[in-house]
C-alpha cells in the first residue's frame, strides 16, 4: 500500500516541466524587455518596436510550425485582447 507521503514520479515531473517552463518564459521577456528599452533609449518609437516584435514573433511561428496552426492560434487573439489578458494596468472600477 502506498503512503501519502510517497511521491507520484509523473506528477513531480510534470509540475517541474510546468516551473520550468515559467521560468524560460520569464527569461525570455526579460531579454525582450530589455532589448525594448535599449530601443527606446535609441530613439525609436514604441509603437515601431511593437510592430516589428510582432511581425518577428509571428513569422517565426510560421517558420517553425505552419501558416494554419498559426493562424488558429492567432484567430483568438482578440478576444482575449479584449477580455484584458494583455492589459497590465487595469483599472477598476
Amino acid at each position: 500500500m502506498k503512503n501519502l507521503n510517497d511521491k507520484n514520479p509523473i506528477i513531480d515531473e510534470d509540475v517541474t516541466k510546468h516551473i520550468d517552463q515559467q521560468f524560460e518564459k520569464q527569461r525570455a521577456l526579460s531579454y525582450l524587455l530589455e532589448a525594448w528599452e535599449n530601443a527606446i533609449e535609441d530613439g525609436l518609437e514604441s509603437d515601431m518596436i511593437a510592430t516589428a516584435a510582432i511581425f518577428a514573433a509571428i513569422s517565426d511561428m510560421v517558420n517553425q510550425y505552419g501558416e494554419d496552426p498559426v493562424a488558429k492560434m492567432t484567430e483568438s487573439l482578440s478576444k482575449r485582447i479584449r477580455t484584458g489578458e494583455f492589459t497590465l494596468n487595469k483599472t477598476v472600477h
